[in-house]
């Protein structure tokens, strides 16, 4: 699927133990970005071979891939999968599509580079990390996850309606999360 027939903005891979946070940082970019976590599209994938759509979701479907990394992701049946599909991804399109949220101290994996952003929520918390209050307002403020976002594939608006090219950088803070 070509990068222009992306239909969804973002997807989060996590493990089952951090839905919460996946389900408050969806809550957080929800009215301005279509955002994939499985378990708020349980209808999506009734019906359908879980496997097969859970890869097409992180190999082809999303723009921006959001991992909530922590010690054994990728080590259980379903993060595996997107594991998989990210990696596979990773090797045809280089870590243009990825950003890490750390949420322990666990070492990243090895294919991800060292100069990939990556977020550390213990140090930032979520308001940080994604911007945008709990109802959905991701336009207002200047966080990492909207910044990189925005820098990527341009600024969120409403749905339907064309992006425009991106024209911000990153913050101070965001600049500083680089290895």
């Amino acid at each position: 699927m070509p990068v222009e027939e992306h239909d969804l903005d973002v997807a989060i891979s996590f493990k089952s133990e951090d839905a919460n946070l996946a389900t408050d940082i969806r809550g957080r970019l929800g009215k301005s970005l279509d955002t994939f976590v499985y378990t708020a599209k349980q209808e999506e994938l009734a019906g359908t071979d879980g496997l097969e759509t859970l890869r097409k979701v992180f190999r082809h479907r999303a723009k921006l891939v959001v991992i909530l990394f922590r010690s054994g992701w990728g080590e259980t049946p379903w993060t595996r999968v997107e594991m998989e599909a990210i990696t596979d991804r990773f090797l045809k399109q280089g870590p243009g599509f990825l950003f890490v949220i750390t949420l322990d101290s666990a070492p990243p994996p090895p294919w991800l580079p060292d100069k990939l952003i990556r977020f550390s929520l213990a140090d930032f918390g979520v308001e940080q990390a994604v911007g945008g209050g709990p109802d959905g307002d991701f336009e207002s403020g200047g966080r990492c996850l909207q910044q990189v976002y925005r820098i990527w594939h341009g600024p969120a608006e409403s749905a339907g309606t064309r992006r425009r090219p991106a024209r911000a950088s990153t913050g101070p803070r965001c600049r500083r999360l680089r290895r």
